[in-house]
């Protein structure tokens, strides 16, 4: 009999699960899968046995996981689908538990759902900051990381940080809708700068001298790019001309990059890798787009060191960490899937170039092809003014 270990992943031929089984292998362990899908390609081969999983017989249920050290459990249902509902996938782990307890298992996790330092896991902030500098050309170290439950919650962290009461915040327009709750939160204001289909939705810097100039007490800058909805570009010579109106001032500058895989034309750029602006900024990204993993609830923020530990001590107050297990599948997707990754980002954008060649054919439609993201922004001043449609909020 094989000293080795047994651990048991729901779900290895699926896109999370193959990641835990590979690193439980190259570790050494033995390697078991529950799974729905028995007949899929098992990547594996011999290596990763596969049992069905079957939440409706319990007890046998217990007996696939009996002589198992650990239990890694990658299933759940996000949202209600007509195949299954959120309230099934409660009850179905439940199930999963009992038989794992029957069966006798140490440890769910393998030690991996203790807590750990609130800035992040040293290997997941030096894996992210190896990303970025390889990526997008910047020069941090682990110091300029900090992780997160998605990027969202930087938005968060960055007006507790940086915004008080009667602080001026521009904004580009539209924008996430989560940006003006957390700004609104703090007192500041929204100063707002319209995107134009003209200017192919990138950021006009001539907004950003006048708020800078005529705001009574500018304080910061949300830009986003790629950008939602519009799919809008920010060019590698815009970002260096808003570095250069911003740098050495009192502004900080939020920099919501979430898309950054999804840049269709050229490459993707950061204000980050600019000469002077990684203390004055933060940039976040996040896996939900990237690497398909929403569901997990992980990101990370890149920013000065000062910054990032000031985010840390926020982290630690209302969140305590983001969970280890998180982290390190965070770790093997930016170390091991970049090729899925782009594959995917492919298909995205072929669904986004059919989306725009259909809209081009209806008449009154104008839509631009995007440079990014898989959203288009189409104008219907045509069929609006030929209807007589005056309401607001239509593009």
């Amino acid at each position: 009999m094989s000293n080795q270990e047994l651990h048991v992943v729901t779900g290895a031929f699926g896109y999370s699960g193959k990641y835990i089984a590979r690193r439980l292998l190259d570790a050494g362990h033995r390697v078991r899968t529950l799974t729905n899908s028995l007949k899929r390609h098992n990547p594996f081969g011999d290596r990763v046995e596969a049992r069905p999983l079957d939440f409706d017989d319990e007890s046998k249920m217990a007996e696939s996981l009996r002589g198992a050290t650990v239990l890694y459990n990658t299933y759940w249902v996000r949202f209600n689908h007509k195949a299954f509902k959120h309230a099934g996938a409660v009850e179905n782990t439940l199930t999963m538990f009992r038989a794992a307890k029957q069966a006798g298992l140490d440890a769910i996790g393998n030690d991996q759902s203790h807590y750990c330092p609130s800035i992040g896991l040293p290997e997941m902030r030096q894996a992210a900051s190896d990303f970025v500098n390889q990526q997008y050309g910047t020069s941090t170290t682990a110091e300029n990381i900090v992780v997160g439950p998605g990027a969202k919650i930087f938005e968060l962290l960055f007006c507790e940080t940086f915004l008080n009461p009667g602080d001026g915040v521009l904004v580009f327009s539209p924008y996430f809708p989560t940006y003006v709750p957390n700004i609104s939160r703090r007192g500041a204001r929204v100063w707002l700068s319209d995107l134009k289909q003209e200017n192919e939705f990138r950021p006009n810097l001539d907004d950003v001298q006048r708020f800078l100039d005529e705001d009574s007490q500018p304080k910061a800058i949300f830009l986003n790019s790629p950008h939602n909805p519009t799919g809008g570009v920010a060019t590698e010579e815009d970002l260096q001309g808003l570095a250069e109106i911003i740098r050495g001032r009192d502004v900080a500058l939020f920099s919501d990059e979430p898309y950054d895989r999804m840049v269709w034309r050229g490459q993707h750029h950061t204000i980050t890798a600019l000469p002077g602006m990684l203390d004055q900024c933060v940039a976040a990204y996040t896996f939900s787009k990237s690497y398909s993993m929403s569901g997990w609830r992980l990101g990370f923020a890149v920013t000065g060191p000062e910054i990032a530990g000031m985010f840390g001590k926020l982290i630690n107050t209302c969140l305590s960490c983001t969970p280890p297990l998180v982290q390190l599948a965070g770790v093997a997707a930016m170390k091991e899937d970049n090729d899925e990754s782009h594959r995917t980002m492919g298909l995205f954008r072929e669904k986004v170039e059919i989306l725009v060649e259909g809209l081009n054919q209806i008449d009154g439609i104008k839509c631009l092809d995007p440079g990014g993201t898989f959203y288009v922004f189409p104008s219907v001043a045509a069929v609006c003014n030929r209807l007589k449609i005056t309401s607001h909020g239509l593009a």
